[in-house]
């Protein structure tokens, strides 16, 4: 396939994406400490089963991901801490079923402000689907397309000392900390909202 760029000068620094994940991991206990990764067509970090130890990461950048930054999924005791994800498409970060999941200390910018997302979600932060005990803290996330921190079909999550600036710029319906009980109005228990700062919800045009 060939990419056509229209330019009136000699067009520099021009990057294209060529595969679906920078770090697939499926299984294995890792820690990624200090990485850029950037220009993943889907997920720039993809961790699954890894049921034993978590897969962690910290001090790394994650920019330009065509779907989502750092997905974790069924991986408990899983750690993002220190952490830049800039320019994401979907979801920055997204856990699900993974009890004991910590999201520390990261910063959060342009998530899915052009609606070009695979799944339509624009959400900065998630857990969902059983991250029981999750702890999400001194996060600062700004300009997300729908909701700047989702909680969703969990228990116990704490979210705290967050700093939450410009949301729901691509949908409507949002906020900038957003918890849901689905459609079948389940029960969830132990979810704390303590001491953070949410600013200028925006209406989608």
């Amino acid at each position: 396939k060939k990419i056509t760029l229209y330019s009136t000068a000699v067009p520099v620094n021009c990057k294209a994406a060529q595969v679906a994940s920078l770090i697939n991991d499926n299984g294995y206990k890792a820690t990624v400490d200090g990485i850029d990764l950037t220009g993943a067509n889907e997920y720039a970090v993809n961790a699954i089963n890894i049921t034993s130890g978590g897969f962690i990461i910290r001090n790394s950048n994650v920019t330009n991901s065509g779907n989502q930054g750092i997905y974790l999924w069924n991986s408990p005791n899983s750690l993002v801490e220190n952490c830049t994800l800039l320019n994401t498409n979907s979801f920055a970060v997204q856990a699900s079923t993974c009890a004991n999941v910590v999201f520390r200390n990261n910063t959060l910018t342009n998530t899915g402000i052009e609606g070009q997302g695979k799944y339509a979600e624009y959400v900065a932060m998630e857990v969902a689907n059983s991250c029981t005990n999750a702890l999400i803290e001194y996060n600062t996330i700004t300009n997300t397309g729908h909701n700047g921190i989702n909680i969703y079909f969990s228990n116990g999550v704490i979210v705290r000392n967050n700093y939450v600036n410009t949301f729901c710029k691509t949908k409507d319906d949002g906020g900038g900390i957003y918890s849901w009980l689905g459609s079948g109005n389940g029960t969830y228990s132990g979810i704390q909202i303590l001491n953070n700062i949410v600013l200028n919800g925006i209406a989608a045009p």
